[in-house]
């Protein structure tokens, strides 16, 4: 079990060592405003033309539902792309030559990368529910 911790803090440096996590959370943050701002633009429409029909609730559903498919995604890509990079830079041997087995491996690169997924889908939420209490 201590294997697998070990390569689970390894998975999680390695991401935000390569600054992939700090992107996609602005690029994702920029989004969360663009489609708020979206939402309430179509209500304001809506609602001028007269028909009853009530968005601003329902923004909330929406973004979460984004967040929670988007982070779904990100934890299969970095999963992925752990495994692949240590192969790519030639470290997969190394770690496989130390006393660690396979499954040990695979299951730390797996939690890393959902405990990132995890992390991300929180923050983002977190961040959503204020822009959105905020745009009221």
């Amino acid at each position: 079990m201590n294997n697998i911790k070990i390569i689970t803090i390894d998975t999680i440096q390695k991401e935000i060592r390569s600054k992939t996590l700090l992107w996609l959370f602005i690029l994702n943050i920029l989004f969360i405003l663009i489609v708020t701002g979206g939402i309430n633009y179509v209500s304001s429409l809506v609602s001028d033309m007269g028909v009853p029909m009530d968005m601003k609730n329902k923004s909330i559903f929406i973004i979460s539902f984004f967040i929670s498919f988007w982070s779904g995604i990100l934890g299969i890509i970095f999963g992925g792309n752990c495994v692949r990079s240590d192969e790519d830079e030639g470290v997969l041997n190394q770690f496989l030559s130390l006393p660690l087995s396979r499954f040990e491996y695979l299951v730390g690169r797996a939690f890393g990368a959902l405990s990132i997924a995890f992390g991300f889908f929180l923050i983002l939420n977190v961040f959503s529910l204020i822009i959105v209490i905020i745009s009221g």
